[in-house]
C-alpha cells in the first residue's frame, strides 16, 4: 500500500488508476477496508447512473492473485453506484474460483465495506455539501434506496433530497425550515391537478409519485415522530376553499341547479366557492371511491359480455347512494359568475358540460366514451354557432 502525503493526493492517484483499469473518468474514488476478510481496496463512484435491474460486478483479488473481473457478492446491494477494485487475504473463494464462498465472514466483511461507503457520504454531507449535491443528482435512486432501508443513513441523508412542489423544486430540508408539516400527494395526475391550486393558496405540496418518494416520507414520520404527515387529496384541498356569502349564494343558487341537473348524468354534483388562481373556472374534485368507479365504468366498455358481468356485479356492491364527484365552480372567475346570470338553461347545459370536460382533461382523468361523445358535441355546437352567426 503507497502512503501519500494528503487524502486529496491519494483520491488523485485512485483516479488515475481507474482510468488506467477501466477508461472511466470516475466521479470519485473511496477507500475500502475491512479487518474481517483482511479487505484492502477502492470503490469507484461511477459518473452515470447505471441501470438498476443489473448487479454491478467487480474486480476481486485473493491474496493479490486475480480471482474475478466480474464479482458480484462482496459489496451490499444498494452499493450499485460504485465499480470496485479490492484485494482480499481472509476469504473463502468458490469451488470455481470466480467468487467468494457465502458465509458469516463474508456477510460481516460485506457490511464493514458498505459501513466504508456511508462513512464516505457523512463527510461529503459535513464538509462537502455541493460534491453531496451532485452525488444525489447523478445517482438519487442508489441512494432513496439506501435510505428506506437503513435508519442511520435515512437520518444523514434526507434533508438533502430533492422533492418537485407545488410552489418549485427544494430539498426537504428547505421545505422543513419553512413548513411546519409534511403535505404531499402520491399520484402524479392528483398532483398535476392540484399543484397550480395548490400554489395559488400558498400551500406547499410535495410530489411523492416518483419512485421511492412515498416511502421515504412514509419512514419520516416513523423516525421524526413529531412531524406531521398529510396527504392531500383535490377534495380535501377543497374543503378549505372560501364559503361564499349569503348574498353571494343566493345569486348562484338557480345556477348551482342547473349545473347539477347538467352533470348528473356522468355521476357529478355542482357547488361554488372562492378559490385561487381566479383564472381557473372549475376543479373536478373526487374521492378514491369516485376514482375507483370512473376505472370500473371505464374497463366496462372495453370487457367482453362475461367480464362485464363481474364488473357490474362489483359495481354495484360498491357504489354508494349520490354522486361520486364534484365540479367545484370557482366564484372568483368572471366566467362563472356571468354563466350564473344566464338565464338560457340549453346554454348554461352547454357551458358547464364543457368546464366539466375541461376540469378532467386539467386533472389528467382518461375521459369516458360518453365524456368523449359529449366533447366531440359540445366542439360541433361551437363551430356551427360561429359559422352560423358568419352568415
Amino acid at each position: 500500500r503507497q502512503e501519500y502525503r494528503s487524502d486529496k493526493e491519494r483520491t488523485k492517484a485512485l483516479l488515475q488508476f481507474g482510468w488506467d483499469a477501466f477508461r472511466t473518468r470516475f466521479f470519485d474514488a473511496i477507500p475500502l477496508r475491512s479487518k474481517v476478510g483482511g479487505i484492502d481496496g477502492v470503490a469507484f463512484v461511477l459518473p452515470f447512473t447505471p441501470n438498476l435491474a443489473t448487479k454491478q460486478t467487480h474486480r476481486v483479488y485473493l491474496k493479490n492473485m486475480l480471482l474475478s473481473e466480474t464479482a458480484q457478492n462482496l459489496l451490499p446491494d444498494w452499493a450499485f453506484f460504485v465499480k470496485a477494485v479490492v484485494n482480499a487475504n481472509d476469504l473463502r473463494p468458490t469451488a470455481s474460483r470466480e467468487s467468494f464462498y457465502e458465509d458469516e465472514k463474508l456477510e460481516a466483511a460485506r457490511v464493514a465495506l458498505g459501513e466504508c461507503l456511508k462513512r464516505y457520504l457523512v463527510h461529503l454531507s459535513e464538509h462537502e455539501p455541493k460534491k453531496l449535491e451532485q452525488f444525489i443528482n447523478l445517482h438519487h435512486l442508489s441512494i432513496k434506496a439506501l435510505a428506506t432501508q437503513d435508519d442511520e443513513f435515512f437520518k444523514l441523508i434526507v434533508h438533502w433530497l430533492r422533492f418537485e412542489t407545488s410552489l418549485g423544486e427544494m430539498t426537504l430540508g428547505e421545505y422543513r425550515e419553512q413548513y411546519g408539516s409534511l403535505r404531499y400527494v402520491p399520484d402524479l395526475d392528483q398532483f398535476r391537478q392540484i399543484s397550480r391550486v395548490a400554489a395559488a393558496q400558498d400551500l406547499c405540496v410535495l410530489n411523492a409519485s416518483y419512485t421511492y418518494d412515498l416511502e421515504l416520507l412514509s419512514k419520516y414520520g416513523e423516525v421524526f415522530e413529531d412531524v406531521p404527515i398529510e396527504m392531500v387529496e383535490a377534495q380535501s384541498l377543497a374543503q378549505s376553499f372560501d364559503e361564499l356569502d349569503e348574498s353571494e349564494q343566493e345569486n348562484v343558487n338557480l345556477f348551482i341547479a342547473k349545473a347539477d341537473s347538467a352533470l348528473k348524468p356522468y355521476g357529478c354534483a355542482a357547488d361554488v366557492k372562492k378559490f385561487r388562481p381566479s383564472e381557473l373556472p372549475a376543479l373536478y374534485v373526487t374521492s378514491r371511491e369516485g376514482r375507483f368507479m370512473r376505472s370500473l365504468e371505464q374497463s366496462k366498455e372495453i370487457a367482453d359480455p362475461l367480464w362485464t358481468g363481474v364488473l357490474n356485479n362489483l359495481s354495484r356492491r360498491e357504489r354508494h347512494a349520490g354522486p361520486e364527484a364534484t365540479l367545484t365552480f370557482n366564484y372568483h372567475n368572471r366566467l362563472v359568475q356571468r354563466l350564473a346570470a344566464l338565464r338560457d338553461q340549453s346554454l348554461v347545459q352547454r357551458s358547464v358540460q364543457m368546464l366539466y370536460i375541461q376540469a378532467l382533461l386539467l386533472g389528467h382523468h382518461p375521459l369516458s366514451a360518453k365524456e368523449l361523445s359529449l366533447l366531440n358535441d359540445g366542439l360541433i355546437a361551437l363551430i356551427e354557432q360561429c359559422v352560423s352567426q358568419k352568415k
